[in-house]
């Protein structure tokens, strides 16, 4: 099993983007000043282009390790190859636990080049994710974060990261 891993923060003032709107006639755009926000952590299965998704309050290690913990039940007893990117959170306690770790799921990670997220996957995932929930709503910030997770967890990615790098070398 080949996964593509990555972070984001989702939040409740929506990233305006371009929209149709009459000529001559501006949009009005309502802010709300409240920082609020959630992160998702999200693994994109390449072979089937479905999205695992976990809603967490930081990027942090620990939630990390919540993370890993979720994917290693859902891919219990078979290997998996987790490619993500070096976070600071992806290091100290992911690697204590990676260790230590039970064996249901035989876990290994690889990571993306520096300052490259272009080349994960993860991230159109995210931009699409967001295009479609989020952006231009003026909607509260629950139905926001559900509808964000339920299209992570109901639609297939389109990717073409396997046959980019099959043959190449």
């Amino acid at each position: 099993m080949v996964l593509v891993a990555d972070e984001c923060r989702l939040e409740k003032e929506s990233g305006a983007r371009r929209i149709w709107f009459p000529k001559g006639k501006q949009p009005i755009i309502k802010v709300d000043q409240n920082k609020e926000a959630i992160s998702f952590y999200g693994a994109l299965n390449v072979i089937t282009r479905k999205e695992i998704a976990y809603k967490a309050l930081r990027q942090t290690s620990e939630y990390t390790v919540k993370f890993l913990r979720k994917l290693e039940k859902i891919y219990q007893g078979k290997k998996v190859l987790l490619i993500w990117d070096g976070a600071p959170w992806h290091r100290g306690k992911v690697k204590d636990y990676l260790k230590e770790k039970n064996k249901k799921c035989k876990l290994e990670l690889m990571y993306f080049p520096p300052y490259s997220p272009d080349l994960n996957p993860q991230e159109k995932v995210w931009k699409k994710a967001k295009a479609v929930c989020s952006h231009n709503s003026e909607d509260e910030f629950k139905v926001k974060i559900k509808r964000f997770y339920q299209f992570l967890k109901r639609n297939k990615f389109t990717t073409n990261f396997l046959k980019k790098y099959r043959n190449s070398g």
